[in-house]
């Protein structure tokens, strides 16, 4: 899709030996007559050249180029598959190509890629001895279709078909190629991105998906006419076509499925309905609320323009969140047992969404709730219309930073001597621990040595307590459990003999939040939840959970206002401080352990959240 396809066919230049082989007429005799000039005094091909000549373009300047012209008169040779008059829907075409009084514009682009295009090669082929059955023409339209000729043993001749359809006259020599009439025009079989655009009830998402297309000028691609009063002009203007959804790969921001408009490649798309478009985007978008707090500092101007903004940003991102897993790549599948992928996925396929670990989909789920489909020249196309994924499982899932990830590490807090220490030994910053095995990793690493990777926190003062911070990434509007894992020093050291001889950690956890409340430095800030004296269960890896200020047992259940999409850090930002609240005194050491050992830091989304 990256060139307009009306002007991508005068660019286009051949690069196999078919081309050097039909350039020219290989030093035969070919009519004076042209294509254009020959198809015009045809009274069979009358319907053919209504179309061709109402495919007037405009260039960049305003002025009409004919078609028909710019098309067959450049220097090459083509082959021309005419389907002769009465054989197609020429008013269908016709309708297509006017101007309406309500003000729709003709549709020139589909005009060509579906009729036009379909019956013309940028290269000659006749009609001569046997053309095997893998003997496929590539189309102006860049869809590949078959030309076949046999011997015919009862008329003793040799019987040709274009795509299955039988040629009436072949080989008409003309100056600029060859014409070859047949019996009706070829079914035009499109591709899945086109095919999405008129599916029946799927219009919801071909209009969103349809809303990122980009057209933008290429001069370099174009063809220059006369300077006119100092003005360049172009006697053909190629515009560059682009969607953002169509490139390769996405992230957790930014749009991209895979390019579904290309006809060299095989996906399987699972489009939903609009029944389930309008059930369950409603939901997705009470987690993505992004707001732009009211401060001093913020004009009631600028203020509503970031409110406009912001809704925009949360409809983009909860659509794009159902988007994300709809398209499976036929060529990107994982063989079982190869690669990361340890589970049988046999009847299973992964999605093209990559950002973050890419998700495994059942086929029957998939399958399941299909009420249309359609094979179409680059996959198949299903509509479905339930929803049978967790969110859990895609766009709401368990946030997890690895404790020793310094991108996501904020400050450090304990004194001037109290810095992070290893073997005793001062280091003032936060130490990285690498053991044999990971133990917690086991799954996300099984491509890679088995380290057991975390932070340790060892205050040196009598009198002050270690901390530190971790920002948390990808937060969405919705309810959450916040924990941290921690490493017992039995797991630590591997001692499997010190198994139950642990001591206990005892920390303090503290989740903050720029919620909109104004700080003495002019930018919002909000502390959520805290939690002090917890302690893990030293037998083995723990997850310690900010708990309920009544109930201690109870996990506290940690709702944010708004997501941490589309804002900056001054704007809304997470943050979990944690604390080793162990002392260095003998008292102290007697009951805790004073290293912390801080493995991830996690936030788990609450399911079925009431509010």
């Amino acid at each position: 899709m990256a060139v307009a396809i009306l002007s991508a066919l005068f660019i286009n230049t051949a690069c196999t030996e078919e081309w050097d082989d039909h350039y020219s007429d290989n030093g035969t005799n070919a009519a004076k007559t042209s294509i254009l000039d020959k198809i015009r005094e045809d009274k069979d091909l009358e319907d053919f050249c209504a179309v061709l000549d109402s495919m007037n373009i405009v260039d960049k300047n305003g002025n009409l180029v004919n078609f028909a012209d710019s098309l067959f008169n450049q220097s090459r040779v083509y082959t021309l598959w005419a389907p002769v008059d009465e054989s197609f829907d020429k008013e269908k075409w016709l309708q297509m190509l006017a101007t309406d009084a309500n003000g729709k514009k003709p549709d020139r682009d589909k005009v060509f890629a579906r009729f036009i295009g379909s019956h013309v090669a940028d290269y000659m082929k006749n009609a001569s001895g046997v053309l095997a059955e893998d003997n496929f023409i590539l189309l102006l339209n860049q869809k590949m279709v078959p030309f076949v000729g046999a011997y015919d043993s009862i008329s003793k001749e040799y019987a040709y078909t274009f795509d299955g359809i039988n040629i009436t006259e072949k080989n008409i020599r003309v100056s600029n190629g060859i014409i070859h009439k047949i019996g009706r025009s070829i079914e035009y079989l499109p591709n899945i991105w086109e095919y999405i655009e008129d599916a029946a009830g799927a219009d919801s998402v071909a209009q969103f998906l349809y809303s990122f297309n980009m057209s933008e000028f290429d001069p370099n691609l174009s063809i220059e006419g006369p300077t006119v009063n100092g003005d360049k002009t172009y006697v053909d203007s190629v515009f560059t076509n682009s969607n953002q959804w169509l490139k390769t790969f996405g992230d957790k921001t930014t749009a991209g499925f895979g390019d579904i408009s290309k006809e060299d490649s095989s996906y399987l798309v699972f489009v939903p309905s609009n029944k389930v478009w309008e059930t369950i985007i409603p939901g997705i978008e009470t987690l993505y609320k992004i707001h732009t707090p009211k401060t001093s500092k913020i004009s009631d101007a600028d203020y509503a323009a970031a409110m406009r903004a912001n809704d925009s940003l949360c409809r983009y991102y909860a659509r794009k969140a159902i988007l994300n897993h709809m398209v499976f790549s036929n060529n990107d599948q994982p063989t079982p047992g190869v690669g990361h992928v340890t589970v049988a996925v046999r009847d299973s396929l992964l999605s093209t969404y990559r950002a973050g670990k890419r998700r495994l989909f059942a086929k029957s789920d998939l399958m399941d709730g299909v009420i249309d489909s359609a094979v179409l020249s680059n996959g198949t196309y299903y509509l479905k219309d339930n929803f049978n994924f967790s969110p859990f499982y895609l766009w709401q899932d368990t946030i997890k930073v690895e404790a020793e990830n310094s991108a996501y590490q904020g400050k450090t807090y304990g004194g001037a001597n109290s810095g992070f220490t290893k073997s005793g030994k001062e280091t003032g910053h936060v130490t990285k621990i690498v053991s044999k095995y990971d133990l917690h990793h086991t799954i996300d690493s099984a491509n890679r040595e088995n380290n057991l990777i975390y932070v340790e926190l060892e205050g040196l003062s009598k009198s002050s307590n270690q901390s530190l911070t971790w920002t948390i990434p990808e937060v969405l509007s919705g309810s959450y459990y916040v924990g941290v894992v921690v490493v017992p020093a039995h797991v630590a050291s591997k001692d499997s003999t010190a198994h139950g001889l642990s001591k206990p950690n005892l920390l303090d956890l503290t989740l903050s939040a720029n919620e909109g409340k104004e700080g003495s430095d002019g930018k919002p800030k909000a502390k959520f939840a805290s939690a002090s004296g917890l302690e893990n269960n030293p037998a083995g890896i723990d997850t310690v959970w900010i708990c309920d200020s009544k109930d201690p047992s109870v996990r506290q259940k940690i709702k944010f206002p708004c997501c941490e999409y589309g804002l900056s850090k001054d704007m809304f930002t997470v943050t979990l401080e944690v604390k080793n609240a162990v002392k260095r005194q003998d008292s102290w050491d007697a009951v805790y352990d004073r290293k912390l050992r801080v493995d991830l830091v996690i936030l788990e989304p609450v399911e079925n959240d009431a509010e």
